[in-house]
């Protein structure tokens, strides 16, 4: 449910689930986790909403580098400037050999490049 209610932007569904015991590092039917599906939403509120819920285990950080690739390929810089001051590394290349600059060159972004390559990563 949870899968659902993030792309349709219903965030008080989205803490009443996660309230209610819902696993916020679960993945959509398309393998992608919550993290990244509240990230492509670009809702910052059900973005945080779920944030909160990680738990800060290995599998939580892996999803949060994870949500650098698609906030890299998107328009949206309060999540990006959230990731980058929460220190969560935007250097590390996934599986493919890609880091979140990476991604954000792939796109075209220009405003995500320049944010990712400032020293310490906040202007």
């Amino acid at each position: 449910m949870l899968s659902i209610a993030i792309p349709k932007g219903d965030a008080e569904f989205v803490q009443l689930l996660l309230n209610w015991g819902a696993d916020p590092l679960c993945a959509d039917d398309a393998g992608r986790s919550l993290i990244v599906l509240a990230v492509l939403s670009e809702n910052i509120p059900i973005f945080e909403t779920v944030w909160g819920k990680m738990n800060g285990s290995q599998k939580s950080i892996e999803q949060l580098q994870i949500a650098y690739h698609a906030c890299a390929m998107g328009a949206n810089t309060a999540i990006l400037e959230r990731l980058l001051a929460a220190k969560i590394d935007p250097f590390k290349h996934d599986d493919s050999g890609w880091s979140a600059l990476d991604c954000a060159y792939q796109a075209g972004n220009e405003e995500m490049v320049a944010l990712l390559e400032t020293p310490g990563g906040l202007p």
